[in-house]
């Protein structure tokens, strides 16, 4: 027990063999393997063996016998006498890449209390390999049946991590996202002994029966899927009365399965998918995991953000047309706008015709340009042709991204207003869009990317027929958030999402390089009801806006964000007048108009 096993003897191999290859998940064939070179220690087979016999039981002889938000509890219905410290377990969707939530739970440092509310102090006793650890944790006594009689208690537990391999592809997901995900982790604990961490006097020593996360990758997503087993005997006269008594064997180990939902919201708010790469990049991150963050992990995406705005320094512009939005910052920001991540916003999931899940959206396809806001008498539409539009200065640069994406929001009134927000594609985007969409490349099976950029592609077609057009009417989607503003605006207007064009009445335009939407945000009463609120309230209103196509069928899905803007308490006042028809030197105009103000 006290030795390490630096040099692993042929009993050893076979000891960490056991269980591998013997059971056989329902309907998929042989059982998740570990990837070569894991080797598990001995005194944690028994523990890595009824792991793998719970894991491959069918889903059947599960049943549900608790929530915790998000996560759900299930407990075997004829597996206690087979798989007595697996009978039962905790399951969650967490928005995170499994590597992200493998090093949450394998942390033991304070940061964990944020998600953990048993943990209260771990320290390092040894570390045995890379994948292996023996720790020392102190629990937290208030998560004790009894927290005002309730003793200290601690364990030492050594603690394994093994890299499962990918399930082997169906004929269907052969060539997709699905074969290059990884296969996610399995990381296992069991109470142990250590020269180097006696018991303590004052201490009740617990024993961990089994403590184990096993985390998968969901297809076709950034999501992983933890399941997690646990079996602590908290010793002292609260075990003996657990073991009489299961509705207080039940209290001792709810605090354990109820962290699981606080995982989830901690990994959406902290890891989450804010930080993990497209679809089509976790494969390489996978590959390169050896367990430890480095230095190349930030060098992965090779594009920077402005991290107080959130544009991306290779598409934003600025064209210096005095009504041109300012920039604000993400947080706090006034009078301006700025990019916010698109995954906060939920979109249709691969199988969202099945199971209705809705799953945080891949990075936005444009990014932000620049975003025009001035006051007018008169409609300016089609504003991508107009003398003062960015795309001809940037042209005229040779800094025009290969296609931009417009959305001219226009607000009747007198004087009315109108937001446009230009957006471009960056060229790697770009370079997938045209394989997605060349010659032959529907003979291949779709990706996730193709699927979009297809979908995409029809809608940003030449053709302005009317049948195209109703399309374009049907499938323009608005995911609106209200971030701050007043409690009656949230609850009038809801975050709900909308399809714009059967509602309003929508106008298109297209260029050699750009499409434009013109949406007349006042031609329905009800949305001029609530687009009167916005404007009474804007000084103090801060609102995400997600525009995106709607994915009607499986081969449309899943859904991602066209673009995101965040508008944060623009003031009305501050906007300028914007001519009907700007003259080509509009900025010289506008000085010398104020010049005759003066």
């Amino acid at each position: 027990i006290l030795s390490r096993p630096d040099s692993p003897t042929a009993a050893d191999a076979a000891a960490s063999s056991a269980g591998h290859g013997d059971a056989v998940a329902p309907g998929k064939g042989p059982a998740p393997q570990r990837a070569s070179g894991d080797l598990e220690p001995p005194i944690l087979a028994e523990a890595f063996r009824q792991v793998r016999l719970a894991l491959n039981t069918e889903p059947g002889s599960w049943r549900l016998v608790d929530v915790h938000g998000t996560a759900r509890v299930l407990e075997h219905c004829t597996g206690a006498a087979s798989m007595p410290l697996c009978r039962r377990k905790g399951v969650v969707q967490v928005d995170a890449s499994p590597r992200a939530v493998k090093n949450m739970v394998m942390e033991i440092r304070e940061i964990r209390r944020q998600w953990d509310r048993t943990f209260e102090v771990g320290n390092l006793v040894d570390a045995i390999s890379p994948n292996s650890q023996v720790v020392h944790l102190l629990f937290n006594p208030a998560t004790s049946p009894f927290p005002s009689f309730a003793s200290e208690r601690d364990a030492v537990v050594w603690r394994h991590w093994v890299k499962l391999l990918p399930d082997a592809p169906t004929a269907a997901d052969a060539d997709t996202e699905v074969a290059q995900l990884g296969g996610g982790y399995l990381v296992v604990g069991a109470s142990t002994l250590h020269a180097a961490c006696p018991p303590v006097s004052g201490l009740l020593r617990a024993h961990v029966g089994v403590e184990a996360w096993h985390i998968k990758p969901i297809a076709y997503s950034v999501r992983s899927e933890v399941t997690h087993f646990c079996a602590v005997a908290p010793g002292g006269f609260l075990g003996r009365l657990a073991r009489l008594s299961g509705g207080v064997e039940d209290a001792v180990a709810r605090p354990f399965f109820e962290r699981l939902a606080a995982l989830a919201i901690y990994a959406n708010s902290k890891h989450g998918c804010l930080a993990v790469p497209l679809p089509r990049d976790m494969a390489a991150e996978d590959a390169s995991d050896d367990g430890h963050d480095g230095p190349g992990d930030a060098a992965r995406n090779v594009r920077t953000y402005d991290p107080s705005t959130g544009l991306a320094d290779d598409i934003r512009a600025s064209v210096g047309i005095p009504y041109e939005l300012a920039t604000a910052s993400l947080m706090g920001g006034v009078h301006g706008y700025s990019q916010p991540k698109a995954e906060l916003f939920r979109v249709r999931s691969k199988g969202y015709l099945n199971d209705r899940i809705k799953v945080p959206s891949a990075p936005p396809c444009f990014d932000l340009i620049t975003t025009y806001a001035f006051k007018m008498y008169a409609p300016v539409f089609h504003v991508a042709g107009q003398k003062d539009s960015p795309l001809a200065k940037l042209r005229a640069e040779g800094r025009a991204p290969p296609f931009t994406f417009v959305i001219n929001l226009i607000i009747a009134g007198s004087p009315g207003l109108q937001g446009v927000l230009f957006a471009g594609m960056n060229e790697e985007e770009w370079s997938i869009h045209q394989q997605a969409n060349a010659g032959g490349a529907q003979d291949r099976p779709a990706t996730a990317s193709d699927c979009f950029h297809r979908l995409l592609a029809r809608f940003i077609s030449p053709d302005m027929s009317p049948e195209a057009n109703r399309f374009r009417d049907e499938r323009l989607k608005l995911l609106p958030a209200v971030v701050q503003g007043p409690m009656l605006l949230r609850n009038s207007s809801g975050n709900r999402p909308a399809i714009l064009g059967t509602k309003l009445r929508q106008r298109y335009f297209r260029g050699d390089d750009y499409f434009e939407v013109d949406v007349e945000c006042c031609t329905s009463r009800a949305a001029a009801a609530v687009v009167n609120m916005v404007k009474g309230a804007c000084r103090a209103l801060v609102i995400d806006l997600s525009f995106l196509i709607q994915g009607n069928s499986e081969d449309e899905l899943p859904e991602r964000t066209l673009l995101a803007i965040r508008f944060s308490r623009v003031c009305i006042d501050n906007l300028i007048e914007r001519p009907p028809d700007p003259p080509a030197d509009f900025t010289a105009h506008h000085a010398q108009a104020q010049a005759n103000d003066l």
